[in-house]
This record gives C-alpha cells, structure tokens and sequence, in this order.
C-alpha cells in the first residue's frame, strides 16, 4: 500500500549501502558515504549514551543542589517570619510548638512529595533539566529512526556507539573507593 508517493517500509533487514539515512537528500552514493553515515551513527549513539550517564551527576551535583539551596533559602525566610510575629514571648513560642509530622503514604506522599519538589525548585533548575532531557530524548528519536531503516550496517553501527559511550564512562563499582585509598596511602 502506497500512500502519497512515500516507499513501503521494509520490514527485514537488508545490506543496501544506499539506504537514505534521517533525511531524503542523505543518501549514500558509495562505500566511502556509506561508511561516513555509520561513523556518524556510532558518534551520535555514543553521545546519547554518555549524556544519559552523566544526567545523574548532574542531577547530584547541580540540579540537586540548587534545590537544596532555594529549599536553605526559603527555610531561613520563614524562619525570619516566625521571629516577628506578634507577642512573641518565650511562653507563646513554647506554645507553638510543630504538631508532629504524620506518616503519609500512598497518591498522599506522592503529591505532596511533588507539590514540595516544584515549590521548591528554582526555576533555572527546571529550565535547565528539561532541556537537558529534551536533548536526550531528541538524539535518541534520531538513533531509533536510523535503526528504523532495518540497514544491518546502521544497526550495528548504533550497537557499536552504545556500546562505546557506556565503555567510555563505565566504571567499576566501588572504584571510586578504591582509589580515593590509595591516594590517601601515596
């Protein structure tokens, strides 16, 4: 079934080395094209390897910490708030005690879990995640699209670009560990 001049997707995988690769116009002509694109390939899936394995440290040592700061920020407002209330007298702080926290589970701990988190996040934090993220999924709609085209060169040259991506900032673990010791003995 052919709709609006488009090419029936093939459903097997074939070894053409023509086959067009993310745009009409990227069409490998010969071997040295062809090669081109599945170096390409290989870059692209290692770059969207090694950004899905440092979003968590990001996450840890920017995003992260800019929430607890606002969250620092916002407690020592309040704080300074409760300080000028009216007829505050030792009594009446003593008085005024927190009521214990209860325990909240299930949809309860969830929202209020999430209501806390966006409150408290400052909105550079957010911006900065989300567009993070977007890149992330961006690059890889890009692979699954070149994987799509069932070529057997471009499918294992994005198995060869993850596989390097994760090779590249694999380390074992208990590593960091291991050498923060030895630097302490030498």
């Amino acid at each position: 079934m052919n709709h609006d001049g488009m090419a029936p997707m093939g459903m097997t995988f074939h070894l053409a080395t023509n086959t067009p690769l993310l745009l009409p116009k990227w069409q490998p002509t010969n071997a040295a094209e062809y090669a081109a694109s599945c170096l390409f390939l290989i870059a692209l899936a290692a770059l969207t390897r090694v950004l899905i394995a440092i979003r968590p440290i990001l996450d840890v040592s920017s995003w992260r910490r800019e929430y607890k700061y606002h969250r620092q920020l916002q407690h020592e407002v309040d704080k300074e708030h409760e300080g000028h209330s009216e007829g505050d007298t030792e009594a009446n702080k003593s008085n005024h005690l927190p009521p214990p926290e209860r325990r909240r589970s299930g949809w309860s701990a969830i929202t209020l879990a999430v209501r806390d988190h966006w409150e408290n996040a400052a909105f550079s934090s957010r911006v900065s995640r989300a567009g993070f993220d977007m890149l992330i999924a961006g690059l890889g709609y890009l692979v699954m699209l070149a994987v799509m085209t069932m070529n057997v060169g471009y499918f294992l040259s994005v198995l060869g670009g993850v596989f390097l991506g994760t090779f590249l900032l694999a380390v074992p673990m208990g590593a960091d560990a291991h050498n923060s010791s030895q630097e302490d003995c030498g």
